[in-house]
């Protein structure tokens, strides 16, 4: 089947669908530039998070802690990004 035999209908659906496409294409294409997070920094950024939590005890601050020792390397940044917080639960504790 030739172009010009297909109906007009059809054409535009497929011309629409094209667009649709090349346009999702693009958007995929400028959305995915983005670097992606290393794993060590979300991880000491959601153990922070955690210890800020309000009311959080010394008990709960150190097992989010011991479970953050398995993944080593993370324990310099945690103390970096947050150890005056951890420290300030334990103080408030004791």
């Amino acid at each position: 089947m030739r172009w010009n035999q297909v109906p007009d209908r059809t054409k535009t659906g497929i011309r629409r669908w094209s667009l649709f496409l090349v346009a999702a294409v693009l958007v995929g294409a400028s959305c995915g530039t983005d670097q992606l997070p290393d794993d060590l920094d979300y991880l000491a950024w959601e153990v922070c998070r955690q210890v800020r939590v309000e009311g959080m005890t010394a008990d709960e601050v150190s097992g989010i802690l011991v479970d953050a020792t398995r993944h080593g390397a993370v324990m310099d940044r945690i103390e970096a990004e947050c150890g005056e917080d951890i420290a300030a639960v334990y103080r408030d504790s004791g």
